[in-house]
């Protein structure tokens, strides 16, 4: 809180921001964005809140020159850019009250630390995190009720919403292991085809019947080739 200029004893919100490139309409879905944060500043402004915008790593301007002196302005607000982060992801998120976001995946992060999380769906999309109980709000009106509820301690996700979580977006648990599991495949891997444990159709087949296809590697002879 130091380092933002903020008071460790007030509860503060982080927006993740996101660059929405892959909408339809990448100009509107970044004003859309825009307003959410705007509501957010508005929010924690009435209720001597904090908030945090942190912007995305792909350093995309994602915010209008007037909400950035809007959130300059504020003591109550303050902007972590990715040209010099202030703080790690994990720092960021174990600090905050609450999450909020387009669909960032730092929702999901939010919720595993048990914070609360929110969704703002002021465009379309398809939302990511739904099924395991994240809440997602299409107004500025459910977005305040959502927040207070949060705040007030009231909230409290699914029993099941990290199972549910690690069953959509994890191999069935969180357990911090995965690069061990990947390390073991790759070393295995060369073996375990000699011995024929891999037998699956071509990549061709597979596209054409809409199966899954997996890259493990592309050999280094077959880039020279190409």
């Amino acid at each position: 809180y130091r380092l933002f200029g903020l008071n460790h004893s007030q509860k503060t919100i982080l927006f993740a921001a996101q660059p929405l490139d892959s909408q339809v309409d990448t100009a509107q879905a970044r004003i859309s964005q825009c307003e959410a944060i705007a509501d957010l500043l508005n929010y924690i402004t009435v209720h001597n809140y904090q908030l945090i915008v942190r912007l995305p790593p792909s350093k995309d301007e994602v915010l209008s020159k007037e909400l950035t002196e809007l959130l300059s302005s504020s003591d109550n607000a303050a902007i972590d850019t990715p040209f010099c982060y202030l703080t790690t992801p994990e720092e960021a998120l174990y600090h905050a009250d609450v999450i909020a976001s387009i669909n960032s995946t730092m929702l999901l992060e939010g919720m595993l630390l048990h914070r609360g999380a929110v969704s703002i769906k002021y465009l379309e999309f398809e939302p990511l995190f739904a099924e395991v109980g994240i809440p997602v709000v299409e107004r500025q009106s459910v977005l305040y009720e959502v927040l207070d509820v949060i705040m007030s301690g009231n909230f409290n996700y699914p029993l099941d919403a990290e199972s549910k979580a690690a069953a959509l977006f994890g191999c069935g648990f969180f357990d911090g292991k995965a690069t061990e599991r990947i390390s073991a495949f790759l070393t295995e891997f060369p073996a375990r085809c000699k011995r024929g444990e891999f037998t699956q159709h071509s990549v061709l087949y597979r596209f054409l019947h809409n199966e899954t296809l997996d890259v493990v590697g592309i050999p280094s002879c077959l880039l020279i080739r190409s």
